[in-house]
């Protein structure tokens, strides 16, 4: 349709950093998805599974690397530290198969910095 292709062609331009914290849930249907699924992420961080104790272990040292300099991230024990160890987490919790890998905190940090 043509307001898809309007969309589609303003999203290529760029949408202005003080829109995207708004606009891409709105895109990617996370919204709606968090509706659907108000408890799991409560649920998930207090779920039980094998090598948890060593994934727990290693997101606790990578959150001090993961934008250090940024002032969401920068306060050991923080605000930002705190968001981001208990998403990666959750997600851990979610897809046991990957768990936790280095690089995985940079990609939610900066997510968290446009949707905290």
């Amino acid at each position: 349709t043509k307001k898809k292709a309007v969309l589609k062609r303003r999203i290529r331009k760029g949408i202005p950093e003080a829109l995207r914290g708004t606009v891409w849930p709105l895109l990617v249907g996370s919204d709606r998805q968090k509706e659907a699924n108000a408890s799991l992420y409560t649920r998930l961080l207090h779920v039980e599974y094998p090598g948890k104790a060593e994934v727990e272990e290693t997101i606790e040292r990578d959150i001090s690397r993961t934008f250090p300099r940024h002032a969401m991230f920068a306060q050991q024990g923080g605000l930002g530290q705190a968001a981001l160890e208990r998403v990666l987490h959750a997600y851990a919790a979610y897809d046991q198969e990957v768990g936790y890998c280095q690089g995985m905190g940079f990609i939610t940090a900066m997510f968290l910095s446009y949707m905290p």
